[in-house]
């Protein structure tokens, strides 16, 4: 099982593509995205296409009371990826498997 080490904060976007560029090409299972505030637009047109074309399910979980999204703006909730509401939590993770790795990703984006 092997682990990915990160020094330092990156946005999803950056940790996708990184896993892209990998050299032994293996394949991305899962993608998780965890927030306090999360943009589910941004999300939809940045982070999980990148996060479904590495093969990956994808799931977003966020603050049920923190949403800054209009639900007319979020269209593959449900389809493409598993949205989900929780509270209370603080803090936000980027969590794919290449065997159980867990990645603190930056705040917001």
């Amino acid at each position: 099982m092997s682990a990915a080490q990160h020094t330092r904060f990156a946005s999803p976007v950056t940790l996708l593509r990184d896993w892209s560029e990998r050299s032994d090409q293996q394949a991305l299972h899962e993608a998780l995205f965890l927030g306090f505030t999360v943009d589910l637009p941004f999300l939809e047109k940045v982070a999980i296409p990148v996060a479904r074309g590495l093969g990956a399910r994808t799931a977003v979980i966020g603050d049920a009371a923190q949403g800054l999204y209009d639900p007319v703006d979020v269209r593959m909730a449900g389809r493409s990826y598993l949205h989900g509401l929780a509270s209370p939590f603080r803090f936000e993770w980027l969590s794919w498997g290449d065997g159980g790795g867990l990645v603190r990703s930056a705040p917001g984006r």
